[in-house]
């Protein structure tokens, strides 16, 4: 009986690991997909958004934290409440903080 608990107890700790493989290279496969910020893509996001031509990062002037226009968090801060920045130090010298999607 206490032979087959451990298996079972074996078993249990491979599966978990499993799933834990699978949903970290599922998660980095999407990843590798993200446009750059630099990419056509996200200067079009940036200009949706309002910002001027040359933009790559927008902020929270509220929050203090910046993110690449294609993120979906950038496209929910408010127009009154939006930087625009051409670069990453642009923003850091604006003491913003790296935002994640």
């Amino acid at each position: 009986m206490g032979m087959q608990n451990a298996m079972y107890v074996i078993l249990g700790v491979i599966v978990i690991i499993g799933i834990g493989l699978i949903f970290l290279l599922s998660t980095w496969a999407e990843k590798q997909n993200l446009p750059t910020a630099n990419s056509t893509e996200n200067k079009e996001a940036c200009i949706n958004l309002g910002c001027p031509e040359g933009t790559l990062y927008v902020g929270s002037v509220l929050k203090k934290i910046y993110y690449p226009c294609i993120c979906a968090i950038a496209s929910q801060i408010n127009a009154t409440d939006l930087a625009c920045f051409e670069t990453k130090s642009r923003a850091v010298l604006n003491n913003f903080y790296k935002g994640y999607c």
